[in-house]
């Protein structure tokens, strides 16, 4: 795989368009949310980036955790426009092995409204945004677009496409099923222990009945779609959420509803007694073919543990392959 660093002076803007808003708070996270995603992974570990110029006017795709942002150049070309986001798949993993742009940057990434807001930004609070396109896209022709791609086998091509397929359709099936399903009515909301030592909102939610959720579910506020969180304890009728930002108190209606969306993690990796069955009936070799991003962040706890630990020792004593250097050798 081939990476190539690329550090922006920022502050960056993100504006989306009409399209992108249909999934973005609603089975995405919402506009602000991803600004602090793209934030958070800008500054610590980097923000993966291709750049697509096969139609014409090249464009930007930046990859977060759970899904892949199509950003284009506003008329100005001062911020970037959101055309599209959807969750990530296999195929963007795999574009992802071929070749990448890491974005680095000591700044931050703005959610704003509209386009107006760009230069009211400038105007009221003395603040430029540079996208830094015109860098990006150096960087890649040079580092990246004159690389020739690795060959791919057709049959793998199919396999993934197929699996792709596979995913989403179920996908879609479990967001119609949360859809037409009723809210999880609450009673009452209080803040926890946890919230008065973390800048994150943590809270507890008593339900009118036992909640049919597990532990890594993300939720968000009936009245209040753009609250979403992650479901972090489950006690009889209490669950307790860690909210994607911080929330103030007053925000979250006194009874109301958690509806249930769908999940970002892969659903077969929800306990570890599964795990175990899988890795102790080799008798002399173990093959594990995964993406350890994704198994670090399965949705019982322990199991993120295991991978994280078995992660490590690979890499320090075992043998860890990427997807290129794989294929360099079948």
């Amino acid at each position: 795989m081939t990476v190539v660093e690329v550090q922006l002076p920022g502050p960056l803007a993100l504006v989306p368009s009409q399209g992108a808003m249909r999934r973005l708070g609603h089975d995405l996270p919402d506009p602000v949310t991803l600004a602090a995603e793209l934030t958070r992974l800008s500054q610590r570990d980097g923000l993966p980036a291709r750049i697509d110029e096969s139609r014409g006017r090249p464009s930007l795709a930046v990859y977060t955790d759970s899904c892949v942002l199509w950003l284009g150049l506003t008329q100005n070309g001062d911020a970037y426009r959101i055309n599209g986001a959807a969750p990530k798949g296999l195929k963007d993993h795999a574009s992802l092995v071929k070749g990448a742009l890491l974005l680095r940057t000591g700044a931050a990434w703005w959610a704003l409204p509209d386009v107006a807001d760009v230069a009211r930004m400038r105007r009221e609070r003395d603040m430029t945004f540079d996208t830094s396109f015109s860098q990006l896209l150096a960087a890649w022709r040079t580092g990246l677009a004159v690389a020739a791609p690795p060959s791919v086998n057709p049959a793998h091509t199919r396999f993934l496409d197929v699996l792709n397929e596979v995913v989403e359709a179920g996908r879609e099936i479990e967001a119609a099923k949360l859809r037409d399903a009723e809210p999880l009515r609450y009673r009452q909301r209080a803040a926890t222990r946890e919230q008065r030592y973390s800048a994150r909102g943590v809270y507890d939610f008593t339900l009118l009945r036992r909640p049919d959720l597990v532990r890594g579910a993300v939720v968000r506020i009936e009245e209040r779609p753009a609250l979403r969180g992650r479901v972090v304890h489950i006690r009889d009728r209490t669950v307790t959420v860690r909210f994607e930002s911080a929330v103030d108190f007053p925000a979250i209606p006194p009874q109301g509803g958690l509806r249930p969306l769908p999940s970002d993690r892969v659903g077969f990796l929800d306990e570890l007694r599964r795990f175990n069955v899988a890795i102790s009936r080799a008798r002399r070799q173990l093959v594990l073919v995964g993406d350890t991003e994704t198994l670090e962040r399965a949705g019982d706890e322990a199991f993120g543990q295991v991978m994280q630990a078995m992660t490590a020792y690979l890499r320090h004593s075992g043998d860890l392959r990427t997807s290129a250097e794989i294929k360099a050798v079948l």
